[in-house]
Order: C-alpha cells, then sequence, then structure tokens
C-alpha cells in the first residue's frame, strides 16, 4: 500500500513540475521523453528546426532538475 501511495504522489508531483513548465518547453519533453519520438518527429510536430528543439529540451530538463533539488520523491523520476 505504501509503495502504491508513493508512486501516486510521484505521479503527482511529476504532473506539478511538467505544468510549470512553458507550453512548448512541455510539449518538447512530453513528446520526446513520454512518447518515445525522435528528435527529428518532435522538431517536425512542434514546427521548429531540431537545433531549437535540442534547447527547449535541454531548458526543460535543467529547470525539472532544479525543481526536483529538494524533492527526493519527484527527483527520482526527472534523473537521465
Amino acid at each position: 500500500m505504501e509503495e502504491w501511495l508513493t508512486a501516486r504522489e510521484a505521479v503527482r508531483r511529476v504532473r506539478k513540475a511538467l505544468g510549470r513548465l512553458e507550453h512548448s518547453q512541455r510539449e518538447t519533453l512530453v513528446l520526446f521523453a513520454i512518447e518515445g519520438r525522435s528528435l527529428a518527429d518532435v522538431a517536425r510536430l512542434t514546427d521548429v528546426t531540431p537545433v531549437a528543439c535540442k534547447a527547449r529540451l535541454w531548458r526543460a530538463r535543467r529547470l525539472l532538475e532544479k525543481r526536483a533539488q529538494g524533492d527526493p520523491i519527484l527527483a527520482a523520476y526527472v534523473r537521465d
């Protein structure tokens, strides 16, 4: 039961952290990291260059890592 509560809390914290990202960063991160699409696909779907896509992805990851520094539950899900 405790593992289930921890997992549920982790999902809540990840969603909250994702919700704090700019839309373009969140969209890029979800398409790449959660849906497993290639960088080229994400760039095409979001109508940006691959370089811009990489920059969005990098910024989104850095912001999530920063928010996870004081939160061990969130940190477990944010690691590269």
